[in-house]
């Protein structure tokens, strides 16, 4: 893992940034090795070693560029940064941004206005997606709603081998408006009845009742 120190005048990455004009000034003020393109098809250019960074107003926005767009169109494995989007907390409380969570290497929130530290620590510590295989691995862990579920799944099912009640809370409440997108059906009664008095039993009984509804049985 590369360090901060690591950024010197010979080896600062590109930056190839889609935001509003304000943005591009500010960032152009505290570094100059940017690129600003006026709409994501021109990430093409880019290569892995390069960095992208994108303004997003909305969870659309963020499905739209990054999934549909960077991931999944143009194939690339460059290492994304997000801004804006109200606030980091409520941004990676989102069950659609898990992939920030869990890969920060590769994927990256920062708030506005740019902090300096978390804006050259995240230049310094993240990479390119490792290869392709791993990219359609990514996509079909985190592109889809059907995938973002089994995903979450796959940690309630760990949580529950831990005994660990509150991070089950937790997951369901991530997963409930996941469910009511997919139209898979509404747990939010179960999960309320869940959140006041918690027991092994009944998280197992409602990770039962996801699976069969995601699975049509």
């Amino acid at each position: 893992m590369k360090s901060v120190s690591d950024l010197n005048m010979f080896n600062y990455p590109q930056l190839y940034v889609y935001a509003e004009r304000s943005i591009q000034w500010s960032l152009k003020s505290i570094y100059p090795f940017c690129n600003f393109v006026s709409d994501v098809e021109s990430f093409s250019s880019c290569t892995d070693n390069h960095f992208i960074l994108i303004q997003v107003q909305s969870r659309r926005e963020i499905h739209e560029l990054v999934w549909d767009k960077i991931r999944i169109q143009l194939q690339k494995l460059s290492p994304v940064i997000i801004i804006g989007y109200q606030s980091k907390t409520v941004f990676l409380q989102e069950p659609y941004n898990l992939v920030f969570q869990e890969r920060p290497y590769e994927y990256r929130y920062l708030s506005l206005p740019i902090c300096l530290k978390e804006f050259f620590t995240a230049l310094a510590q993240m990479q390119p997606i490792y290869d392709d295989l791993t990219l359609k691995s990514q996509i079909k862990r985190y592109a889809s709603l059907e995938g973002l579920i089994a995903t979450h799944l796959h940690h309630i099912n760990n949580f529950i081998y831990r005994e660990d009640l509150s991070s089950c809370k937790a997951e369901f409440n991530r997963i409930i408006p996941l469910l009511q997108l997919a139209g898979f059906g509404d747990i939010s009664s179960m999960v309320e009845a869940f959140d006041k008095n918690p027991s092994l039993n009944q998280a197992n009984e409602i990770k039962k009742i996801i699976e069969k509804l995601i699975n049509g049985k």
